[in-house]
């Protein structure tokens, strides 16, 4: 049995959460106890063994005799030994291993439909069979259908007195307020660092496993909040060292965590300077090394957020801070995000990252080229003025000597006028140069930058691929790109995005040139 399951919560002492542990006590030890509940918060927290130990503590034989089952310190907020389920009685032990016919759990995400919510109507009615009250748990109930969520609203404005209903969800913004108003709430918070070192403590004793000094810090880290994840790492972490020490050298070689900081402060500071070819660079290592990017997009986000109290005043960091404003900082953690929801289904998992930081440094060239054109204008307007002022003091000698030289301009001889006459028939334009000197001058990363700012007006998500390439060469007619992914090529060769490409590095260059995608070795 994988960890999570094998120690997850069966009493309420158990529970990791404080907060939740005095919420459910306060509960249990009021005169009636309510006919709905709503448990909402993060994945991972213990909605679902809340709700089976609240069914326990509801329903165990020990308690429903005992005259002293609900005795509660009011001042210390720790529950009497007797308030507890026992685990022993046969409503406990059905209730733990699933197979009690009154406890009914129901998945909303794969039984959403009103015809679900109707034949659980239907059943309610019915009496239990063994326990003294019937008890419902909904898991992830905000995936229910409108229709639905109107059917159960009936039941919960009159339920039966024998029924109990616990929703639970990590969407509590998806559930109509007529269901939450009618639930008495229970908020599970995300767990501070000793809660989660508590719960790895108890599998740490319950495994006997021998675990290095800071290795259960960075599995917090890494568990960004969840017990269930924290649970899943430690777990892997045991089945990487065998029967031997769970070393932070394991851990790192599993998880990279320090190479996953590094390589996210360095992406960080190279967008910070809008750095689109370094930016690309590391992401192209990170895909080389098979890194994980849904765990790289989660250290950016922390990253970017840590950064963003610092700025703030609100805390400090330990790492050495990009220069990036907090404006700035804000809009990038907005979009990466909304990348990270977009990660699980990317045909290449870089993907929606690639096209943010596409995005972003290209947002930047462009602030930076009206901030030249802005400048240019200021200096041609000055320059003007300039020469405004100097033609003021010419003399009229000079004025009469400029004049005449306009008037001694020669006309064109015939046969100059029959070949130009000629030419316009043919539709020829005047020669340029004007893709020779990006390719005498070396110029194709320029060229490159220039195509994909063009790119962008048109397609946003063809530029993201478009940087994904490399420009191979540069000669003739042809503009090679070379891929390592069959996505990126396949998509830049469809006849349309290839008619795209054509015409904009044709409009580049002012010459008529053929964008070529071929697939290279990995």
């Amino acid at each position: 049995m994988v960890f999570y399951r094998k120690y997850r919560p069966q009493t309420i002492a158990d529970l990791d959460l404080a907060e939740v542990r005095v919420r459910l006590t306060s509960i249990l030890n009021a005169k009636e106890i309510p006919h709905a509940f709503l448990f909402t918060g993060p994945k991972g927290l213990g909605k679902t063994s809340s709700a089976r130990i609240l069914a326990k503590a509801i329903n165990c034989e020990r308690l429903a005799s005992s005259t002293e089952g609900k005795k509660l310190n009011a001042k210390s907020h720790e529950l009497n030994a007797n308030f507890e389920p026992c685990n022993k009685c046969d409503a406990c032990i059905s209730i733990t291993n699933g197979s009690n016919l009154d406890v009914l759990e129901i998945d909303a995400a794969s039984n959403r439909g009103i015809d679900e919510i109707r034949d659980l109507r239907e059943k309610i009615k019915f009496a239990p069979s063994s326990l003294p009250k019937k008890v419902y748990i909904i898991d992830e109930v905000h995936m229910l259908t409108t229709d639905a969520f109107n059917a159960l609203l009936k039941t919960l404005e009159e339920p039966p007195s024998h029924a109990i209903f616990i929703l639970c969800t990590t969407e509590l913004e998806k559930v109509p307020p007529t269901i939450v108003s009618r639930a008495f709430h229970v908020t599970f918070n995300k767990p501070t660092k000793a809660e989660v070192l508590g719960s790895l403590a108890r599998i740490v004793k319950g495994e006997k496993l021998d675990v290095e000094e800071g290795v259960l810090d960075r599995i917090f880290a890494l568990s960004e909040g969840s017990f269930r994840d924290a649970a899943k790492v430690i777990e892997d972490l045991a089945l990487a060292a065998g029967n031997e020490k769970i070393t932070l050298e394991i851990l790192e070689k599993n998880y990279k965590t320090e190479s996953v900081e590094r390589e996210a402060l360095k992406l960080l500071d190279s967008l910070s300077k809008k750095n689109l070819k370094e930016a690309m660079a590391t992401i192209e290592l990170l895909s080389e090394k098979g890194a994980d990017f849904k765990i790289f997009t989660e250290k950016l986000a922390s990253l970017l957020h840590d950064l963003i109290l610092a700025k703030s005043g609100a805390s400090e960091v330990a790492f050495e801070a990009p220069d990036i404003e907090v404006k700035e900082a804000g809009e990038l953690l907005s979009k990466i995000n909304d990348s990270y929801k977009n990660i699980k289904f990317a045909v290449v998992p870089q993907l929606p990252l690639e096209l943010v930081v596409v995005e972003w440094c290209l947002d930047g060239i462009k602030s930076e080229e009206a901030g030249i054109m802005d400048e240019r204008k200021k200096e041609e307007a000055k320059l003007g003025k300039t020469k405004t002022e100097e033609r003021k003091t010419e003399s009229p000698k000079t004025e009469e000597k400029k004049e005449e030289n306009i008037l001694k301009v020669e006309p064109k001889k015939e046969e100059e006028i029959k070949a130009d006459n000629l030419k316009e028939e043919k539709n020829e334009e005047p020669k340029n140069n004007h893709g020779a000197l990006f390719r005498e001058n070396g110029k194709g990363e320029d060229f490159f930058a220039a195509l994909l700012v063009a790119i962008k007006k048109d397609n946003h998500s063809i530029a993201g691929i478009l940087r994904g390439c490399k420009l191979a060469s540069f000669e003739g007619n042809t503009v090679v790109f070379e891929t390592k992914y069959k996505f990126h090529r396949d998509k830049l060769n469809e006849m349309k995005t290839r008619e795209v490409l054509d015409a904009r590095a044709s409009e580049i260059l002012r010459e008529k040139v053929q964008v070529v995608v071929n697939l290279t070795e990995k």
